[in-house]
């Protein structure tokens, strides 16, 4: 719950801001998000990567359902595309789960502006990423 907590009260900030996401998280009806990643992904992420700025990489994260279409795809961001980076590949690692682990192979740590996702949260991440990526 603190964990939760500490996260609500800078993305509200963000979210005024312009950045952050004030989506409700869909719910998952295939039973394959059973920690809660897809609402991770859609409140910590979609505000900024709504897909029209290089400076966030063109990612589209507005819907947790738009990773799927990520997998196999190269960075696009100017800080990371150059390194030629995978943003998923076919077994979930990638450059997207990299980016929420301090340091980050590029760029910055996400999310930014916000708490760094605890060890968890990111375990959480992974494990559905790659569960997205087994499915394409």
């Amino acid at each position: 719950m603190r964990s939760r907590l500490r996260r609500l009260l800078p993305v509200a900030v963000i979210a005024a801001a312009g950045c952050g996401g004030n989506q409700p998280a869909p719910p998952d009806t295939g039973g394959t998000d059973p920690c809660g990643a897809r609402a991770l992904v859609l409140v910590n992420c979609s505000g900024c990567h709504d897909g029209v700025s290089e400076t966030t990489g063109f990612l589209d994260l507005t819907s947790p359902d738009s990773v799927a279409n990520l997998v196999g795809k190269p960075a696009a961001g100017p800080k990371c595309a150059a390194g030629g980076a995978i943003l998923i590949d076919t077994d979930g690692s990638g450059l997207f789960v990299d980016k929420l682990r301090a340091p980050p192979p590029c760029g910055d740590q996400m999310p930014q502006g916000t708490f760094p996702l605890s060890s968890e949260e990111i375990a959480c991440v992974a494990s559905w990423v790659a569960t997205v990526a087994a499915a394409r």
